[in-house]
């Protein structure tokens, strides 16, 4: 037999034909989905003078041409802070390419005027050889 307590939870209890099945899942979801996108077609009209910036905030015509030049300026400037980066570090190369030309430019001045010398006291000493062999015969 049933006590009075489970007599008044019975009674709580909703009929079968009351009660709310889950849909299966396809159902459901296709339901969000169709929600969602009504909320995508929806479109806020503003007033002319009234625009949406990039943040999503509401702001006057003046204000969004004034963030969208501030950005711009930003990024031209970043963007020249860059370039001269780059452009400092390919001076820097080439100074450091020159003065190494420069380097070698004076090592091979030096041997060539090393290679002179030596052709200058090989000629002489030719020279010498046969001054004195012509001497000789004259002798």
């Amino acid at each position: 037999m049933e006590s009075e307590a489970d007599m008044s939870a019975d009674e709580d209890l909703l009929p079968m034909d009351t009660v709310q099945e889950d849909p299966p899942a396809g159902k459901k979801d296709k339901k969000k989905k169709k929600k969602k996108k009504k909320k995508k077609g929806k479109k806020i009209k503003l007033p002319k003078d009234l625009v949406m910036n990039e943040r999503g905030e509401i702001v006057t015509v003046k204000e969004y041409v004034l963030e969208k030049t501030v950005s711009t300026n930003e990024t031209l400037q970043e963007n020249l802070i860059s370039q001269e980066k780059d452009a400092l570090q390919v001076i820097a190369a080439l100074h450091k390419e020159t003065e190494r030309k420069d380097s070698q430019i004076k090592d091979l001045l030096m041997n060539a005027k090393r290679v002179e010398e030596n052709a200058e006291k090989a000629r002489q000493a030719v020279m010498q050889e046969y001054t004195q062999k012509v001497e000789g015969w004259k002798a």
